[in-house]
């Protein structure tokens, strides 16, 4: 089963650039990565992901990964992690660690934490 994100395919991107960026263009990659368009159909309690500095949610939709952020940054992070998610294998055995982009100078701790609550809860949506 193959994952996209809302309106458009994200094959698995290249994201390897982003480690090797200083944090500033870091912050600023990330951003260009943000999809504009709110999601409000799934800003529902059930679909919240609890944990997160942001308000983040996040369902599977057939063969697609929708998820929305009140932070263009968080969806850009997002998007990224996303984007590597190619089945439900890549779901389940996704981890912050997976993503050596992600480190304490780039992402502060907090954003840190809500990624890995963002995982949680994807994990358990597609085991259900």
């Amino acid at each position: 089963m193959t994952f996209k994100e809302v309106e458009y395919i994200i094959d698995t991107m290249d994201i390897t650039y982003l480690d090797e960026l200083d944090p500033m263009d870091f912050y600023e990659a990330i951003i260009e990565l943000a999809d504009v368009d709110s999601v409000p159909d799934i800003q529902i309690e059930d679909n919240m992901v609890y944990g997160c500095q942001s308000r983040v949610w996040v369902v599977l939709k057939e063969d697609t990964v929708v998820f929305d952020s009140d932070s263009s940054f968080v969806k850009g992070l997002l998007t990224a992690i996303t984007s590597q998610l190619n089945t439900l294998q890549d779901i389940q055995n996704v981890s912050v660690e997976n993503y050596s982009f992600l480190t304490k100078d780039k992402v502060s701790i907090q954003r840190l934490k809500g990624v890995d609550s963002f995982i949680s809860k994807l994990r358990e949506i597609a085991t259900r």
